[in-house]
């Protein structure tokens, strides 16, 4: 959009669902090159002191520069937004670091967040440029060209921001060319946060509190230790919640995440480091992806999927296979979340991940998903694997399969060379009896004992004949001739020795669920026990049969 001498572009940096954590992810592995996908990668060192506590706005020693603080009144003015000191700071190194008004790394606004002890989700960013000759409007914003500079930036968020829930910062700097850039930051908040240390001396603790706002709910605590290592908990409290994190698992950078149950299913509310040890490092890593007109959309989603399972294998996970099932069914998700302007989990026309794949025919014990909103496949996967809840689906042992599906939007401004946002759906799934074991009874006898052993209950007595009953049980439903296998299984019982017999049948999608299975975990008194297993067919096809038989002497 070209007004007077400004160019003004508003940016939706919304990635990764909603939010993610700053930096290089540990181990990271080399980049892949995508055609049509064009990467730079720099660092960039951060000016000022990091924020003490998250969730304070206090930053002292910040203050506006003329025409920061008349765009800042001009925003609040026209939109009733509230002027946050923490946003203003983030929105001048915005400007000041920003390697160009078109495409502004998420990794960068990602560590500027963390810095400026920001935990809301990434903020929508809305940019003009003046060029040399348009004056000094630094110092000067009262001059003319300045002020339609300022209005066209000002329409630009009112876009967007809607009312008193928003918060909003200003920055501008000129820049070596001379131009001056004037950003403005919004966001609105999902969470009121109660500060919350920045840093933390090893075995620290702190309080994690506050309350859902928009009419959230079931709140809860996400953490990766500096390992790696993923644990969450459910937060305590009736309006509020309450929770704590402690630095209980050595020195390094700790991610920190809040979930809640929003309008579109599980979201992220708030995203922020905690550093135990030692301070929070003064720079970013920043890696840039340039869209390009005819970038091959199929290749993104392989270098996705490749991407994910390096992962995988850094941490000796299986390799997922790839599914085109349900990368149709990831592929039209993100073509409904890009038609009809959301982000989230639940489409108001085809529901969630499960009523997706069922009205897909796609069969799945377990189904998973990750959506994200980025401008490559390299920086949606870090910013996948830097947030908690979608790391987790990344890296679960319970999936077998994945297909990922992506579409690429229109440029997000009709100035010449705005970017072009990638909206990216993972599906991940494990068909039923997937996990099944060759030898699915002498698996199950090992694996129920072992478990039982770790309760400290005794081993169950299994016996082959029973078992060989069972079995032909199991095997009667999966060939759909269940009646003749009881017949059958009457026939055989004169020749086996019981006062009385209990018998159990459970179908499953999964072997773990057998394995789970609550009989398992109770005392069982009878004198031997036989079991059975088998795969079904039909309308449901890859499903489980247990058979057990308690046999009383």
């Amino acid at each position: 959009m070209t007004r007077g001498r400004a160019l003004a572009l508003a940016l939706a940096l919304a990635s990764v669902e909603l939010a993610c954590v700053t930096s290089r992810p540990r181990g990271e592995t080399a980049p892949i090159r995508v055609p049509g996908v064009r990467l730079e990668e720099y660092d960039v060192r951060l000016e000022g002191a990091p924020a003490e506590r998250f969730g304070a706005d206090e930053l002292p020693g910040h203050t506006l520069n003329p025409v920061e603080q008349a765009t800042l009144d001009a925003a609040v003015a026209s939109t009733g937004a509230v002027a946050k000191l923490a946003l203003s700071r983030l929105a001048h190194e915005l400007a000041r670091t920003a390697p160009s008004r078109f495409n502004i790394p998420t990794s960068l606004v990602d560590g500027l967040l963390a810095w400026n002890g920001i935990v809301d989700p990434p903020p929508y960013v809305s940019i003009v440029e003046i060029p040399a000759s348009g004056g000094d409007c630094i110092n000067a914003p009262g001059e003319r060209t300045c002020q339609r500079a300022i209005a066209e930036l000002i329409a630009q968020v009112q876009g967007h921001v809607t009312g008193g829930s928003w918060r909003v910062g200003a920055g501008a700097v000129r820049l070596e060319d001379g131009s001056t850039r004037i950003l403005v930051a919004a966001l609105e908040p999902a969470v009121t946060l109660e500060p919350v240390p920045s840093a933390l001396p090893v075995g620290g603790r702190a309080r994690v509190s506050g309350a859902l706002l928009g009419g959230r709910t079931s709140p809860r605590l996400d953490i990766i230790d500096p390992s790696g290592q993923w644990r969450s908990t459910p937060l305590a409290g009736s309006g509020g919640f309450a929770g704590e994190f402690a630095c209980d698992q050595g020195k390094g950078a700790y991610k920190v995440e809040i979930f809640a149950e929003g309008s579109h299913g599980p979201e992220v509310v708030a995203n922020f480091p905690i550093v135990c040890g030692g301070t929070p490092a003064s720079d970013v890593h920043v890696v840039i992806e340039h869209v390009e007109d005819g970038a091959d959309i199929r290749a993104i989603e392989r270098a996705n999927f490749e991407l994910l399972n390096r992962a995988r294998a850094q941490r000796g996970l299986e390799a997922l296979e790839w599914s085109d099932e349900a990368a149709a069914v990831a592929r039209g998700h993100s073509v409904d979340m890009l038609e009809n302007n959301y982000i989230g989990h639940r489409s108001p026309t085809t529901g969630d991940v499960a009523a997706r794949f069922e009205r897909a025919g796609v069969p799945a014990a377990i189904a998973r998903e990750n959506i994200a909103r980025g401008y490559g496949p390299r920086g949606i996967h870090d910013s996948l694997m830097n947030s908690p809840g979608h790391r987790v689906n990344i890296l679960a042992a319970d999936v077998t399969h994945v297909g990922v599906g992506a579409v690429v939007g229109p440029p997000e401004s009709n100035v010449e060379g705005a970017p072009r946002p990638i909206i990216l759906t993972q599906n991940y799934f494990t068909a039923p009896g997937a996990d099944l074991p060759d030898k699915p009874v002498a698996a199950l006898q090992a694996d129920v004992n072992a478990d039982r052993k770790a309760r400290g209950l005794p081993a169950v007595k299994w016996d082959k004949q029973i078992s060989a009953l069972a079995q032909g049980l199991a095997d009667g439903h999966a060939a759909g001739a269940i009646d003749a296998a009881r017949a059958k299984f009457k026939q055989q019982l004169e020749a086996v020795e019981y006062k009385r017999i209990g018998q159990s049948e459970v179908v499953a999608a999964t072997y773990k669920q057998l394995r789970e299975y609550e009989v398992w975990t109770q005392a069982i008194d009878a004198d031997v026990v036989g079991v059975g297993v088998a795969k079904l067919g039909g309308e449901q096809e890859g499903s489980i049969v247990l058979v057990i038989l308690l046999v009383y002497r």
